[in-house]
């Protein structure tokens, strides 16, 4: 309700989830307001080795992204963009955050729906890659995060993206 009122009109929301968690939000948002995209864009995750699962299921090899907006936004690019998202996952060993994200996968949203001077909102920062994805791309860039060890990762790994 909150993401929706600060948000601006014809703005996106994406919202990098799980399966059961895309057909909630799909369903709960336009309670909100927002018009939800019906289908889900696919992060298709290129290295992945899948642990935990039993022997006759697939690999786990992709997230569901939610695509919602506010109004009614225009892509930047003028060319028809796939739904598919094909970029590696980090390493375990390389992720300063639990469900942290390829940089080069948020640098591919926020250029799909911002131009260069846009504002990124990212209400759950956890790692920061958002915002430092963000700044690359020239925007403007607001992190919430109310866990403070992950805060100050974050304050660190926009000092260092400054270096």
């Amino acid at each position: 309700k909150e993401v929706f009122r600060v948000l601006k009109n014809d703005s996106f929301l994406y919202l990098i989830c799980s399966s059961p968690d895309f057909e909630y939000y799909r369903k709960e948002l336009p309670n909100l307001g927002f018009t939800v995209q019906d289908y889900p864009l696919i992060w298709q995750k290129t290295r992945t080795i899948t642990h935990g699962r039993r022997n006759w299921q697939y690999s786990r090899d992709y997230e569901p992204v939610l695509l919602a907006v506010k109004g009614t936004p225009v892509l930047t690019s003028s060319t028809e963009i796939s739904s598919i998202l094909p970029y590696a996952n980090l390493h375990y060993t390389k992720m300063i955050h639990p469900h942290e994200k390829p940089i080069e996968l948020l640098h591919q949203l926020i250029g799909d729906c911002t131009y260069v001077g846009g504002k990124i909102l990212d209400c759950f920062a956890g790692s920061g890659v958002t915002l430092e994805a963000a700044r690359g791309k020239c925007r403007k860039f607001i992190g919430i995060e109310k866990e403070k060890k992950f805060f100050d990762n974050i304050v660190k790994r926009l000092q260092n993206d400054t270096d």
